[in-house]
């Protein structure tokens, strides 16, 4: 049921950026049937924006594009031709970069070229809706860049989606700006421009002290996160415990809801701590770790690939060990220590996470 599946991610992504509730004439059905072999979700699907026109005689008339938010899509579309074309585009490139059938990479570079295509029918957005659509095309021109591991291409790319969510014309969110950083930050570090990345990340961290402060945690521990996870395997240790400490001064002081990333970077923490023999800073980051699973019903998963496998320096310590099996941590997930220590941290069956620091 692949086909499924990528249908459900391409049709919601094509949804979410696209107005909801829809134009009467977008209305989307699917067929009852799957689709037939060698059908693509595109043809099966057809979304009927595509099939949209507005005639070539009517098309200067511009007076309906002012709209200034995006669930106003649609019904922009209807009558105003820039946006009705480019939120066209969007949607081929869409599921061009998502079709689960073919050639992978021929399909990410279809959907590049749609992308292209609607980037240039755009230029320089006149209109709120068109700022709003060339950043969706330059979302999916990137996801398709990434896939294809083209991070020099991705680069400007990225660059370039920051800079447009910053423009003024949609008024676009913090939360939505976290997002690009976040995206720009991931490049950059594929590309081992990691003085770049981490200046990018102070840039964005400096929305967490706007209006939406509280909400740009969700991109920003995911890029805090991928910064630490590469200055821990490049041994700059130094760069990862500050950047720890940072975090978790300011996620500490959120609401319970809104501590995106505490968790891990509370397990940073005890790996940085474990490596130096810290123990008793050690075991007071465990209990504030174990103190955020009120049940702990989720605080030992054999899926989690950082605790407490960050404790294995410390695996055979009788004061770990209690708090562990005190908080009904099960035996076989203490375990995975032990390995751990063999073949460092792992995504689960998958590859190398961070190496083992520490000593028996």
């Amino acid at each position: 049921m692949k086909w499924l599946k990528s249908l459900r991610g391409t049709a919601l992504f094509v949804s979410l950026c696209l107005a909801a509730p829809a134009a009467a004439q977008f209305e989307q059905t699917y067929p009852d049937e799957p689709p037939k072999e060698g059908q693509t979700l595109l043809e099966w699907s057809r979304p009927p924006i595509l099939d949209y026109t507005i005639p070539p005689e009517q098309r200067d008339d511009v007076s309906s594009c002012g709209a200034r938010h995006d669930l106003d899509l649609d019904e922009t579309a209807v009558t105003c031709w820039p946006v009705l074309r480019a939120a066209q585009l969007f949607t081929l490139a869409s599921f061009a970069q998502g079709e689960p059938t073919g050639d992978m990479a021929a399909n990410q570079r279809q959907g590049v070229e749609y992308a292209d295509q609607g980037l240039a029918f755009i230029g320089t957005p006149r209109w709120p809706l068109q700022e709003h659509l060339r950043s969706k095309l330059l979302e999916v021109k990137l996801s398709a860049l990434v896939k294809l591991e083209d991070w020099d291409a991705a680069l400007p790319v990225a660059r370039d989606l920051v800079e447009n969510v910053s423009g003024d014309l949609m008024k676009y969110d913090d939360f939505r700006r976290g997002f690009a950083h976040r995206r720009y930050g991931e490049v950059l570090l594929k590309l081992g421009r990691v003085k770049e990345a981490r200046a990018d990340f102070m840039t964005a961290w400096s929305l967490l002290n706007g209006p939406a402060g509280d909400k740009v945690g969700l991109p920003l521990s995911k890029y805090s996160r991928n910064l630490i996870i590469d200055a821990i395997r490049k041994g700059d240790l130094n760069y990862a415990e500050s950047a720890t400490e940072r975090y978790l001064y300011f996620v500490r002081e959120e609401p319970f809801g809104f501590r995106f990333g505490y968790r891990d970077h509370l397990e940073f923490r005890m790996y940085l701590l474990a490596k130096d023999g810290r123990k008793a800073a050690l075991l007071e980051t465990l209990k504030e770790r174990i103190g955020l699973e009120r049940d702990y019903s989720s605080l030992c998963s054999i899926f989690d690939p950082l605790f407490p496998g960050v404790l294995a320096p410390y695996r055979k310590d009788e004061d770990v060990l209690k708090l562990l099996r005190d908080a009904d941590c099960q035996e076989r997930v203490i375990s995975k220590m032990d390995d751990v220590a063999k073949n460092g941290l792992r995504e689960y069956k998958g590859p190398l996470l961070l190496p083992y620091h520490g000593a028996d």
